[in-house]
């Protein structure tokens, strides 16, 4: 059983809450503005084996040094950093402890990515096909495009050898959406469509709380390509 602290307590902490305590885990304690302990959050942090974090991206990094700086590995699911991940792989390395980041915990996605990856391949490599992409999310999102977007059009460019800036991709923020990402291979004479359809955010709450399991004893920067390829 781990002891897990949560920092952040909106919808995805939540369901990481119900998640973990599913598995049999203790949520030991939950950071959040709402609750107004960030004065004694260092004390609550320690009573955990682990934290997850589902904030924002204007707290993330904050919050990050913060956890590693005690020592305590970490599981990260807040998008919209990636410039800065030079500076965190830093940080993971000087504290010696693990951090595990994903733009999107849901197998399926991760598997997505994959296909997609080799869909680029053979479509921008042996034919006459062209590539774009759209993704769709609930209103309340805040970054755009979504992290999974950015993943998606890095898996196109190590498929096709191009840049990623080079691929377009649309945004789309309307209602409840959970999250839809669709990739279009198209020439004169077809269209392909790949599409990856989340029904909810359960996938990726169950998908943050492996990644916590996953993460013990480890030191360094893990994504989902290693609890997939190394589990």
């Amino acid at each position: 059983m781990l002891k897990i602290a949560l920092i952040g307590y909106g919808k995805m902490g939540k369901m990481v809450e119900q998640a973990a305590i599913n598995k049999g885990h203790e949520v030991v304690t939950i950071i959040d503005p709402i609750f107004n302990n960030h004065e004694t959050e260092c004390d609550f942090l320690e009573k955990a084996d682990v934290c997850i974090e589902f904030t924002r991206p204007s707290a993330v990094l904050e919050n990050i040094q913060r956890t590693l700086r005690m020592g305590k590995p970490m599981v990260v699911g807040t998008t919209g950093w990636d410039n800065a991940l030079d500076d965190v792989k830093r940080w993971v390395s000087d504290s010696e402890t693990g951090l595990f980041y994903a733009s999107n915990f849901s197998v399926g996605v991760n598997l997505f990515l994959k296909t997609v990856e080799k869909a680029a391949e053979l479509f921008l490599g042996k034919g006459n096909y062209d590539v774009a992409g759209i993704e769709m999310h609930h209103r309340q999102k805040l970054d755009a495009p979504s992290g999974t977007a950015i993943s998606v059009q890095k898996a196109i460019a190590a498929g096709s050898k191009r840049e990623n800036e080079s691929i377009p991709f649309s945004s789309v923020r309307c209602g409840s959406v959970p999250g839809t990402h669709t990739v279009y291979f198209d020439s004169p004479s077809d269209t392909v469509t790949i599409s990856h359809q989340a029904r909810n955010r359960e996938d990726f709450a169950s998908g943050a709380v492996a990644a916590a399991e996953w993460i013990q004893n480890k030191k360094g920067v893990y994504t989902m390509e290693d609890l997939l390829c190394h589990n």
